[in-house]
């Protein structure tokens, strides 16, 4: 399943570069932050502070950014460290259970 969600997001992110889709991407900001916050569920609080705090700066940092390819690569960016946020908090909880 995984294997077939990578190609359609490529796709899917290359028509919105190519069509200059540059509105589209407050709404892809929000849903990737939106993810981030549904990963940080049962987390211990600091962890869940810290990677608030760093994604609300990251996205002020580029709040002005129009350039589509920029943009793009900071939201594949984005995504990547979410899956690794992911595999790093399912690693800690399943520690927690044993």
């Amino acid at each position: 399943r995984d294997a077939e969600a990578a190609p359609r997001w490529q796709q899917y992110q290359s028509a919105l570069l190519e069509s200059g889709g540059v509105a589209n991407w407050g709404a892809e900001t929000r849903a990737l932050y939106r993810a981030s916050l549904r990963a940080l569920r049962g987390a211990d609080e600091g962890t869940a502070a810290a990677v608030r705090q760093h994604a609300r700066a990251n996205i002020a940092q580029h709040a002005g950014e129009t350039d589509g390819r920029t943009l793009r690569g900071l939201l594949v960016g984005g995504r990547h460290d979410l899956e690794e946020l992911c595999r790093c908090l399912g690693s800690a909880r399943v520690g927690e259970e044993t």
